[in-house]
């Protein structure tokens, strides 16, 4: 049998922590090393505005239910939810059969209203001509009284005459006026008709999006029932909350930078104030503000967004981001002191124009690497102040 023998196997360095890290690490003659040339840059406190965050979500300025103006069943539905329609467009088809059956009978009344005033007419040209004949016989016959050549009997019978033309010619005559009512009233029949004729057939009041349908095909419609909603387009608004505290800091026409979260940098950056809701909510002690957004394809009511308001001045610190060094969840930064290199962790806040504000880790004075991938822990340096 085979004896064991151990075998020891020195790690040298290994077993004392490793490798040196690379670029940015701190290796063990970093002292010996000959001076780093780096650039560097003396932080200096500045003042940054504070936001306050307001929350709210996208409405339409303009919502318009659609209902119905006559009591019919719904025959079809042409919009759904989400369609964009148009001004004008058909949306809703209602059961029109009655209607046409009424518009039929007037029109109807109307072509006996007129053969009526044409029968009318013809009525009071014959009753004028007896009217004409019986008065030139009562002229004569007066004539002749006069001059004992006729009886008093047969002249009255002349004027009985004359007087039953006259009355048949007022009759033809109010006979043809009541023809030309009923045709104007027929007429007027007609015109309700087509109008309510029309009304069978819903548009959509204005362009814009179907956000609710409430109706189906079947279904009895009544004036003023809702059948569907549109969402008129263009015109947004993003309302939010306001604290009671910072009700100060706004007011009417003032520009914010707001977030619409769902469109990203594809959505608006900044909106106008255009009202406060001057009541205050009891239960959160915030007014509604009202902010009119540009006009945007993309958005629809009910986003989620947010209005940033400017708050007071308040001292910070910001640091370079070209002087950060980020390793997994650590972030540090070099700086220079007496001389020598020095690795700082540090927390940091909001990233703008190319600065982070320090949260910790650095305070006004140091003196930030600006190129740390040249720099290593506790080596020593000659720093160069960086042209503003």
């Amino acid at each position: 049998m085979k004896r064991l023998i151990p075998v020891v196997i020195l790690l040298g360095g290994f077993a004392c922590g490793g490798a040196p890290e690379e670029g940015h690490g701190d290796a063990a003659p970093a002292a010996e090393m000959a001076p780093i040339a780096v650039r560097v840059e003396t932080l200096a406190p500045s003042s940054r505005s504070e936001e306050v965050p307001l929350i709210g979500s996208v409405a339409a300025q303009k919502r318009v239910t659609v209902s119905a103006r006559i009591l019919s069943y719904v025959q079809e539905v042409k919009a759904a939810e989400g369609q964009a329609v148009r001004a004008g467009q058909p949306l809703i088809v209602l059961e029109d059969r009655e209607l046409r059956a009424g518009l039929s009978a007037a029109q109807a009344a109307r072509a006996e209203a007129a053969s009526a005033i044409v029968a009318g007419g013809q009525a009071i040209a014959a009753a004028q001509s007896q009217l004409d004949l019986a008065a030139v016989t009562h002229s004569r016959f007066e004539e002749l009284l006069g001059k004992k050549s006729v009886s008093q009997q047969e002249y009255d019978e002349a004027a009985a005459r004359l007087r039953g033309a006259e009355a048949a010619v007022e009759l033809a005559r109010s006979q043809k006026a009541q023809a030309e009512a009923k045709r104007a009233q027929a007429e007027a029949a007609i015109a309700q008709a087509e109008t309510r004729l029309t009304y069978a057939q819903i548009p959509a009041p204005v362009s814009g999006y179907v956000t609710q349908r409430m109706v189906d095909p079947g279904a009895l419609a009544a004036p003023g029932t809702p059948l569907l909603e549109i969402e008129q387009s263009g015109g947004y608004r993003l309302e939010v909350a306001v604290p009671e505290s910072r009700l100060p800091n706004l007011r009417v026409g003032q520009e914010l930078r707001v977030e619409i979260e769902a469109l990203g940098a594809e959505g608006p950056s900044s909106a106008r104030v255009v009202e406060i809701v001057p009541t205050v909510d009891r239960g959160s002690r915030s007014f509604v503000a009202k902010l009119a957004l540009p006009a945007n394809a993309a958005l629809r009511s009910g986003l989620y967004g947010r209005a940033f308001l400017p708050g007071a001045e308040q001292a910070g610190l910001t640091a370079p981001a070209s002087a950060v060094v980020t390793r997994g969840q650590l972030r540090s930064v070099f700086v220079v002191e007496q001389d020598r290199l020095v690795r700082r962790l540090v927390t940091l806040g909001e990233l703008a124009d190319g600065r982070y504000e320090v949260l910790s880790g650095l305070e006004a004075g140091d003196r930030v690497v600006l190129d740390p991938a040249q720099a290593v822990d506790g080596a020593r340096a000659t720093a160069q102040e960086a042209a503003q």
